[in-house]
């Protein structure tokens, strides 16, 4: 995956603390560990909070991380110890929940419509938490989260489908957080991110084959294939690892050009891993999402997303 993606590569962590950074923030300080479920994977990271700052900091997938959120001006910055360089987020933008496990509550409620709803309270870790449930349009479950109102910050959330992500607070202790913490490291530099604008293969784009969806082929290093969805369709491309270093890039594109950044749409792949991006419905007949093995080889399957989705 890209280095946001790569710092947290479980699946899309969509949950929480964006939609907070616009509210005032609470004057809470304390420490906790944070508890990340994935399937069988247990991820462990300890949390400081103060004010409208937190960090994050320990292991996920085998990776050192530190992050560092400011919800007033809603952004996360992330970085591993032996980097000179930061990589920074919105809090609203969907990256950031790969950094930061609380983020990205924007994102999920951007597709339930209506936004969390509160149901009820109930204690957690010995908080009294308001509960709050994110349903989809036709009222299926898509995330509950529990906010300790003396905290004014989530401690636990649970996505109902099996296999996804629980997060749990615990181990909370109230105590004052030294500023310092809450800081980049002296002489850490903002990166600049690589991938803007075409990449050096994008010349290759018009000669490459327009596949009809939907399709499941394993691809190989350099080899290309465009879709160009109807207006208003949803595409899923999914990548299986096949061999080790699968490297995948699934990007949409505008009259030639990538829609973004396209380093956001290439993503790295180990044995047994895989990897489902989602495409919002297009509006232009010239759209087209264009999927590239960069390395080794990998299943790739493409579908129209089911409307719920």
């Amino acid at each position: 995956m890209n280095y946001l993606r790569s710092l947290i590569t479980l699946p899309l962590l969509v949950v929480l603390f964006a939609s907070m950074s616009d509210s005032s923030a609470s004057g809470a300080e304390f420490t906790g560990r944070v508890l990340v479920q994935m399937q069988s994977e247990l991820d462990t990271l300890h949390l400081f909070v103060k004010g409208d700052r937190y960090l994050l900091r320990g292991t996920m997938d085998s990776m050192t991380i530190n992050a560092l959120a400011d919800r007033t001006r809603g952004i996360v910055d992330a970085w591993t110890p032996s980097d000179t360089q930061y990589h920074e987020a919105s809090l609203k933008d969907m990256s950031a929940a790969f950094i930061d496990p609380f983020a990205a509550i924007d994102f999920v409620a951007a597709m339930c419509e209506n936004g969390p709803k509160k149901e009820g309270t109930e204690t957690i870790e010995g908080y009294a938490c308001d509960k709050y449930v994110l349903r989809t349009k036709d009222g299926t479950e898509a995330m509950t989260y529990w906010v300790a109102r003396a905290l004014d910050f989530p401690i636990k959330i649970a996505e109902p489908a099996e296999g996804a992500m629980s997060l749990t607070v615990d181990q909370i202790k109230e105590t004052a957080v030294n500023a310092s913490l809450l800081q980049l490291p002296h002489g850490m530099v903002l990166a600049v991110e690589p991938g803007e604008g075409a990449p050096a293969w994008a010349k290759d784009i018009p000669g490459a084959p327009i596949i009809k969806v939907p399709y499941s082929r394993i691809m190989a290093a350099g080899e290309i294939i465009r879709v160009k969805p109807r207006i208003g369709q949803k595409i899923e491309v999914r990548c299986d690892h096949t061999e080790n270093g699968t490297q995948f890039c699934g990007s949409s594109f505008k009259n030639g050009e990538p829609d973004g950044n396209i380093m956001m749409g290439t993503f790295n792949l180990d044995s047994g891993q895989n990897w489902t991006e989602r495409f919002e419905p297009f509006a232009a007949k010239d759209d087209e999402i264009v999927i590239r093995m960069n390395k080794g080889r990998g299943l790739i399957t493409i579908q129209v997303a089911k409307k719920d989705e």
